[in-house]
């Protein structure tokens, strides 16, 4: 990261972007061989850099096709609506032509309340986010009952936060 000061008439250059010749494709299915179609590719570059960021959707086929990689180790998230989201760290030397299967998704629920007066706790958030790589993995907001639920959840163990404007925020 670099401060930077602005004045009146300031110009300011962005290092050039640099793209690679390597290739990441794949295929994305069930657990049972079946494409999954519009399923979202997302590969963060080397270092967690952010401007490195290469997103695709996957064909009717379960395709998808990312290039400009250069080599280094990148992070893969990959997500569709009922399963699990898949995060898997990959070492790219070369192209990659692979298969990602994804698991179906489970639901988690539960009630929030108050501790000191035991009414139900509405309108907060209750994020779950994976320890070891502290992505985030979904957020589900508490009904006027204080009730939650959040869904496409990998069976795995999460940080869970409990955020609320009128009270602290609690980690489980």
């Amino acid at each position: 990261n670099v401060a930077v000061t602005l004045t009146a008439n300031t110009n300011l250059f962005a290092a050039p972007l640099i793209l690679g010749a390597l290739q990441l494709s794949g295929t994305v299915t069930d657990g049972n061989g079946q494409a999954l179609t519009n399923a979202s590719v997302l590969v963060l570059a080397p270092g967690g850099n952010a401007g490195g960021l290469l997103v695709a959707a996957t064909r009717s086929n379960g395709s998808f096709t990312l290039s400009g990689l250069v080599a280094g180790q990148y992070q893969v998230l990959i997500q569709q609506p009922g399963f699990a989201r898949l995060s898997q760290m990959m070492p790219v030397t070369g192209n990659i032509n692979k298969t990602f299967v994804l698991a179906p998704g489970i639901s988690a629920t539960g009630q929030i309340t108050d501790a000191a007066t035991g009414l139900a706790v509405s309108n907060a958030f209750v994020s779950f986010v994976e320890p070891s790589t502290h992505f985030l993995a979904t957020v589900a907001a508490t009904d006027i009952n204080g009730n939650f639920t959040a869904a496409d959840l990998a069976a795995t163990n999460y940080d869970v936060l409990i955020a609320e404007a009128g009270h602290p925020i609690r980690e489980l």
